[in-house]
């Protein structure tokens, strides 16, 4: 049907254009997740945030490993608690939690240690934070 409707130059240029497109679709399907490893298989940390702040409206929060980096978990709305769950690479390490606001505040967490099956609560406006 191309071969009618288009010119051979034409094919040439056509083809190539509506397969690309499609090529970075099934790339992007097939990549893993950067939300703090929530697809991955493996020990899992339960992390739940208490945004019992009053001046902050939303917060995102990361998790970020002793090693290096960071994993976004998500956002939590005013006066909302929210869980998560993260895939631990190497099944334990030490983290802290950050909340960062989008008017530039930020909050950290003391380091703490976890292994997978392991719970995490954080309380934000106290900064306490509680783990099993």
């Amino acid at each position: 049907m191309l071969r009618r409707i288009f010119a051979p130059s034409l094919r040439r240029l056509v083809l190539p254009a509506l397969i690309a497109p499609l090529a970075g679709l099934a790339a992007c399907a097939s990549a893993p997740s950067a939300e703090g490893g929530a697809e991955q298989e493996g020990p899992q940390l339960t992390i739940t945030v208490e945004n019992d702040l009053s001046s902050i409206r939303q917060v995102t929060i990361w998790l970020v490993p002793d090693a290096g980096g960071r994993g976004r978990l998500g956002s939590v709305g005013p006066r909302r608690t929210e869980t998560f769950k993260y895939t631990i690479p190497g099944g334990a390490g030490r983290f802290k939690l950050r909340a960062e606001s989008a008017g530039g505040s930020n909050i950290e967490s003391e380091v703490f240690s976890a292994a997978g099956g392991s719970t995490v609560r954080w309380l934000l406006q106290t900064n306490l934070l509680e783990t099993r």
